[in-house]
C-alpha cells in the first residue's frame, strides 16, 4: 500500500459528480462551497431510547441520500451513482466517445468489512446495460479501500500510464452508507450520529470520477486542463479505527512527510480538503497531524470538510475532494490569486490506509 510518485506528469481533464446537493459536477461543487446541505431523517433505521425520546421521530437517523428507492439495496444504488457520475464526465469531456473509448476504469468501492461489491457483478452491470454507459471500458480495476481508495487508485493509475499501458485512465468511486446493515453495524460501534450520540458521522451517498491523463496528451489536443497533479503518497496506519485503537496521526504524517521528501519544493497548500465526519476518532487524528507537520507549513490552509454538506461518503469521497479543489482552483477560491493556490487532499480508509495528493494550477508553458 505504500507509494509515492513525484512530478507524475499527470493532469486531470474531467470530473463528474451525483451528491445530495447536486447531481452534476457543477452544482455540486458551487452547493458545496456554499455551505449547503440536504439531510433527511432515514425511516429504515430508528434507535431506541431507554428513558424515550421528547418527540418520537428523535429516533430517526439523519442521513443524505441522493437516490429514491430502497435504501437497504446498497450495491444496486452504488451501480447507479456510480452509471451517474461516469455519465457526468463523459458529458464534461463534449460527450467525446472516442476520447473515452477503451480507456481502463479504476473503482473505488466500500471497504471489505463492509457491504460486499462484486467486480463480475459490476462488468456485468456495466457491459449489460451500456445505454448507461456511452463508451466501453479497457479493463475496470476494482479498490475496496473506502475514503483512500481512489488516491491509491490514482498512484497505481499512473504507474500504468507511465509504463506506456495507457494515456489516460478514468478513476470512480460510489458508495452508500444508508442500508440498514450498515447503520446498524456503525451504530453498535458507537460510530454513528444519532440522538443518542452526537460524536459520530451522518451518513451519506454519491459518486464521483475523474479523468486523469499526461499534460502532454491534454496539451496535445488542447483540452482543458483543471489542474496539474504535483504529488501522491499512500501509506498504512497501524492503529485504525476497526483495530479500536486511538488515533495517532502516525499514517498521515507519513504520507504529508513523503510528499516533502526529494520534492523540488516544500508544500505550501492554501487549501486542505480532509473527510473530517464528526467522528472523535478523526477529529483527533487531524488534530495530531496539525501539532505534528500541517502546523509548520505555509499557505493559507484553508479547510474544506465535504462531509459538512453530504455526510460521510465513503469510497466517493477522494473524487470529491479533488473536484471540489480543481474547481475552487478554477474560481479562484482556493487563494487571493488562484495562480499561487495549491491544494492537499487527505483521506483515512477505516482499515488503515492513508493517502494525500497536492494538486496545483496548471500553467501553459
Amino acid at each position: 500500500m505504500k507509494k509515492l510518485v513525484n512530478n507524475p506528469g499527470l493532469c486531470i481533464t474531467g470530473l463528474g459528480l451525483i451528491t445530495s446537493v447536486g447531481q452534476d459536477i457543477n452544482t455540486a461543487c458551487a452547493s458545496i462551497q456554499d455551505g449547503e446541505k440536504n439531510p433527511t431523517n432515514l425511516e429504515n433505521f430508528y434507535v431506541d431510547s431507554p428513558k424515550g425520546h421528547e418527540d418520537w421521530e428523535d429516533g430517526f437517523v439523519t442521513g443524505h441520500p441522493v437516490l429514491k428507492g430502497d435504501p437497504d439495496q446498497t450495491e444496486s444504488r452504488i451501480f447507479t451513482l456510480l452509471d451517474s457520475a461516469l455519465q457526468d464526465l463523459f458529458n464534461a469531456t463534449g460527450e467525446d466517445k472516442a476520447l473515452l473509448e477503451g480507456t481502463p476504469l479504476y473503482v473505488a468501492l466500500p471497504e471489505e468489512y463492509r457491504t460486499k461489491t462484486d467486480q463480475e457483478r459490476l462488468q456485468a452491470h456495466l457491459a449489460e446495460n451500456p445505454d448507461l454507459l456511452p463508451f466501453t471500458c479497457w479493463e475496470i480495476v476494482p479498490f475496496y479501500h473506502g475514503h483512500a481508495a481512489m488516491i491509491l487508485a490514482l498512484a497505481q493509475a499512473g504507474e500504468a500510464i507511465a509504463a506506456g499501458q495507457c494515456e489516460r485512465a478514468i478513476l470512480a468511486g460510489a458508495d452508500s452508507l444508508i442500508g440498514f446493515e450498515d447503520l446498524s453495524m456503525f451504530n453498535k460501534a458507537d460510530r454513528l450520529k444519532t440522538v443518542l450520540n452526537p460524536d459520530g458521522f451522518m451518513p451519506g451517498e454519491a459518486g464521483s470520477a475523474v479523468l486523469v491523463e499526461t499534460t502532454k496528451a491534454a496539451e496535445n489536443r488542447e483540452a482543458n486542463i483543471g489542474a496539474v497533479i504535483d504529488r501522491i503518497s499512500t501509506d498504512q496506519e497501524a492503529d485504525n479505527v476497526l483495530a479500536g485503537s486511538d488515533a495517532t496521526g502516525n499514517g498521515l504524517v507519513n504520507v504529508i512527510s513523503a510528499l516533502n521528501r526529494d520534492a523540488e519544493a516544500a508544500m505550501a497548500p492554501d487549501t486542505i480538503i480532509t473527510d473530517m465526519n464528526g467522528e472523535f476518532y478523526r477529529a483527533k487524528e487531524l488534530g495530531n497531524i496539525y501539532s505534528r507537520t500541517l502546523g509548520s507549513m505555509s499557505g493559507e490552509q484553508n479547510l474544506i470538510y465535504p462531509a459538512k454538506s453530504l455526510g460521510d461518503t465513503g469510497a466517493a469521497y477522494a473524487g470529491i475532494a479533488l473536484s471540489i479543489a480543481v474547481q475552487a482552483l478554477g474560481e479562484g477560491y482556493i487563494a487571493s490569486n488562484k495562480e499561487d493556490g495549491n491544494a492537499l487532499v487527505l483521506a483515512s480508509s477505516d482499515s488503515g490506509l492513508r493517502g494525500a495528493v497536492y494538486i496545483r494550477p496548471y500553467e501553459n508553458q
